[in-house]
């Protein structure tokens, strides 16, 4: 799903429309987490509040932990 409206890409769906749609208020991008893998964003509900996070992001202040919800038995430290 497209962040922006792209005029390249087929169909009108847009992140920022949906959060528009959805809340009906705007959001803001501060972050797509890791893009190739799942494309999970972080979104501001004010320009504000965007910014100050978007600056955590860049100066190192936010930790990223990854979990997995699995189905089975994995491997030893899998």
């Amino acid at each position: 799903m497209l962040v922006h409206l792209n005029p390249f890409a087929a169909g009108p769906a847009a992140v920022l429309w949906g959060g528009w749609d959805q809340l009906g208020a705007w959001v803001y991008p501060v972050h797509r987490l890791d893009r190739p893998a799942s494309g999970v964003l972080v979104l501001g509900r004010s320009r504000e509040a965007a910014s100050r996070l978007a600056e955590r992001f860049r100066t190192g202040g936010v930790q990223k932990d990854y979990l997995a919800v699995v189905r089975g038995y994995t491997e030893e430290g899998g």
